[in-house]
């Protein structure tokens, strides 16, 4: 019987081999698919459809392509719009889902409220031109101060000089004691010293308005503690610093008389709006750069921005560049037109019973009659 059931097994497996090899290969196809497609697609589905399940996101602040966001600009009045952009990426095949969100600020500065105006600066690395816009543009600060020059009350707007020259590069607090401001109009070289503590101060103004009236495309130089009228400079054209003063000479006419210098004689002529030509002939008086070296000035060393401030007894000042300074016919007059200088006082008594304005510095090589600074009583040295 054993037998018999041996070939029983025999025959089957042999009248049924084909059968059975079909059977096991279409198992491995089966198996192959189920691992691949059948179990990644049941799990997607499932995260997909059932609540217990948290899917995976991640939130990133840049993208494979960065989008560059500009930086936001403070104005008094900014105007900012925020775009935001999404992108999700992921999905089937059993990753998880990638959200990228990206967001792009605009920002537009409020218009320029000052004025259109433009001024020449040297605070020493050469002249720059600085503009309404400049201003504008470096977030100056835009205030108002009232001043009481002479009998006057005043309310100016404008940005703080101090601003401007810290802007500039300028280290306000380290400057000399002796520093100075001089600066230039646009109808005239006439000049108005400004010292440490005007330049300092946070109410000495760059201005262009005066009681809520503009000053003009011109702005004004308003160094509001001060209650000097000719301290406030009107249609500035230019201001230059000096950090440090050489020396100060003070002096009346009789002691430069008393120096022993050579004379100096020339002639100096101005010509008005009205293109009137007034002469001037200077019949005794001294060179500036005699009296500078006497004084100890090495006035071949001066540089071409270095100069010599003519001070006059009434308080007023006069900029003398370094081509005046060096010229042979810039001389301090102690006589001109039949007029001589009382070797005493410093003044002279004119046909009319006044007095006199003399000395008087000319510089013959300039037309320019504001330049004629009349009683001088001393020189500061910038360099």
């Amino acid at each position: 019987m054993i037998s018999d059931f041996f070939k029983w097994l025999w025959d089957f497996i042999y009248g049924h081999a084909m059968n059975i090899w079909a059977f096991l290969a279409t198992g491995l196809v089966a198996v192959f698919v189920w691992f691949n497609i059948g179990i990644p697609g049941w799990l997607n589905d499932y995260t997909t459809t059932t609540p217990e399940t948290t899917i995976v996101t991640e939130v990133e602040t840049t993208t494979e392509e960065p989008t560059t966001t500009e930086p936001e600009t403070t104005t008094e009045a900014p105007t900012t719009t925020e775009a935001p952009t999404t992108t999700t990426r992921g999905g089937g095949g059993g990753g998880a889902t990638r959200t990228t969100t990206t967001t792009t600020t605009t920002t537009t500065k409020a218009p320029n409220p000052i004025p259109a105006w433009s001024i020449t600066i040297d605070v020493g690395n050469g002249p720059v031109a600085f503009t309404n816009d400049d201003a504008w543009d470096a977030n100056l600060a835009i205030v108002t101060k009232m001043a009481n020059p002479g009998s006057n009350t005043y309310e100016y707007k404008g940005i703080v000089l101090r601003d401007v020259l810290e802007y500039l590069g300028v280290n306000v607090n380290a400057l000399g004691a002796n520093a100075t401001i001089v600066s230039t109009t646009t109808d005239s070289l006439a000049t108005t010293p400004l010292n440490k503590a005007m330049i300092a101060s946070n109410n000495t103004l760059l201005s262009w308005e005066r009681d809520g009236a503009t000053l003009g495309n011109i702005p004004r130089l308003a160094p509001c503690d001060s209650t000097i009228g000719s301290d406030y400079v009107q249609r500035l054209a230019t201001f230059t610093l000096k950090p440090y003063k050489i020396d100060s000479y003070s002096f009346t006419a009789a002691e430069v008389q008393a120096f022993g210098l050579s004379t100096a004689i020339g002639t100096a002529t101005t010509t008005n709006a009205a293109g009137t030509v007034t002469t001037y002939t200077i019949t005794d008086g001294v060179a500036l750069k005699d009296i500078l070296t006497y004084l100890g000035v090495n006035v071949a060393a001066l540089g071409s921005d270095d100069y010599v401030l003519v001070k006059s007894s009434d308080g007023g000042s006069m900029k003398y560049s370094n081509d005046l300074i060096q010229a042979n016919d810039t001389i301090l007059a102690f006589a001109y037109d039949s007029e001589a200088v009382d070797g005493v006082t410093g003044a002279i008594t004119t046909g009319s019973g006044g007095a006199g304005e003399l000395p008087r510095m000319f510089p013959c090589s300039s037309n320019n009659s504001q330049l004629f600074t009349k009683k001088v009583a001393g020189l500061d040295v910038y360099s």
